[in-house]
């Protein structure tokens, strides 16, 4: 290796460190948690009934909101704080987004997805006859 591609190398690395701290300050700055984030249903049919906990932190005290962008819906509004838990029962087929807003500004601080699944497509039939792998008919 060659001192010029050693110092590329150095650069490189001290980028991605940079980076990495960048990223993690604004994660620790503004964040919206949700526990659970995930909901698996047996069916694609059924509805995903459960109690989702949120919680957020910002970094600077203001007037902020939770809301359910999905559905347009808001969760619970603070004034001057910077920080906050709130619960939705939900009654889902399909994934939510809640979005943390400041509200003075109208600015997205965060964002996350409550994820519903399921394990068995609704288009398969299930009452079809199964069939050894060394059947011919």
């Amino acid at each position: 290796m060659t001192a010029k591609t050693a110092l590329k190398n150095i650069h490189l690395a001290a980028a991605c460190v940079v980076s990495l701290i960048f990223c993690q300050q604004l994660i620790a700055d503004n964040s919206l948690q949700l526990q659970p984030k995930l909901c698996i249903k047996k069916k694609a049919s059924d509805f995903c009934d459960m109690t989702i906990n949120i919680k957020w932190q910002a970094k600077q005290t203001n007037d902020h909101c939770v809301l359910n962008t999905t559905v347009n819906k808001q969760i619970a509004c603070w004034e001057n704080s910077s920080a906050g838990t709130a619960s939705e029962k939900a009654h889902t087929k399909v994934d939510l987004i809640y979005t943390l807003l400041n509200e003075e500004n109208d600015k997205v601080l965060d964002a996350q997805t409550f994820n519903v699944l399921s394990m068995k497509d609704d288009s398969q039939n299930s009452s079809r006859r199964r069939r050894h792998i060394w059947s011919l008919f």
